[in-house]
């Protein structure tokens, strides 16, 4: 697929979910040295077939966009460059390039017709028998849904963990915890949809307090971007301790 059209599809699917994030192809120019660090990157990560689109505006950190198997596109925010060091954007990168790999492509593609399939039907389904006063069939579909997707979740953690041991081959764990870290706060704080619902109640200005609470108190992480925070730091103590 062109990227333009690529690019496109990308956008569409970015304003379902952040209102004002725009998509753009980098400058050949303007943004020269940003290209040759990705394609730096993605020939060392042999993934020299994935084109970049850089995002201004919006909480986007980074992420692949996948239309099929074979169109991909890597989505790079600006706000994510401008607060990151080389090595801290270099770590996210190369989180996302543990993705793009054939299992987990393939994984992909099963989840996400799971999603907008099998999901959106018992949605359908709970909901007439909602209407008509059939709790029986109501609980039956909930049960269905909360089922599916805690699946989904556990299949989602584990492609996170699995794109943290990619990235963290060849880069410090402690680097992309960080990294981590300050896309987290910036998305609880550019969006107070996703923060009231994290920490309801909680006033912005002490979310970072919370979040630092969260971070050094494992049983108390029950989202798993922190999880994902805290197994890195835990292999960058093992790491140090072993120098």
């Amino acid at each position: 697929m062109h990227e333009m059209s690529l690019l496109q599809l990308a956008q569409e699917e970015t304003d379902r979910y952040e209102k004002g994030a725009k998509l753009r192809l980098p400058d050949p120019q303007k943004d020269r040295d940003l290209i040759e660090f990705y394609q730096d990157l993605a020939v060392e990560n042999g993934k020299s077939h994935i084109p970049l689109a850089l995002c201004e505006g919006g909480a986007e950190g980074c992420k692949i966009f996948q239309s099929n198997a074979d169109d991909l596109l890597m989505i790079l925010g600006e706000n994510l460059l401008k607060n990151s060091g080389a090595h801290e954007a270099q770590a996210i990168i190369e989180h996302e390039f543990g993705h793009n790999t054939e299992a987990q492509i393939n994984r992909g593609i099963k989840d996400d017709e799971i999603r907008k399939g099998t999901l959106q039907r018992l949605r359908n389904l709970a909901d007439k028998a909602r209407s008509v006063g059939d709790l029986e069939e109501f609980y039956k579909c909930y049960d269905e849904l909360s089922r599916i997707s805690n699946t989904l979740g556990r299949f989602n953690a584990v492609n996170e963990f699995a794109a943290d041991r990619h990235a963290t081959n060849r880069q410090s764990p402690r680097v992309l915890a960080e990294s981590l870290k300050r896309t987290f706060l910036e998305e609880l704080h550019s969006n107070a949809e996703v923060r009231e619902r994290l920490y309801p109640g909680i006033p912005e200005e002490y979310v970072d307090q919370e979040v630092e609470s969260e971070l050094v108190a494992p049983e108390k992480s029950n989202i798993l971007h922190i999880e994902r925070i805290n197994k890195l730091r835990r292999m960058a103590e093992r790491d140090s301790g072993r120098n």
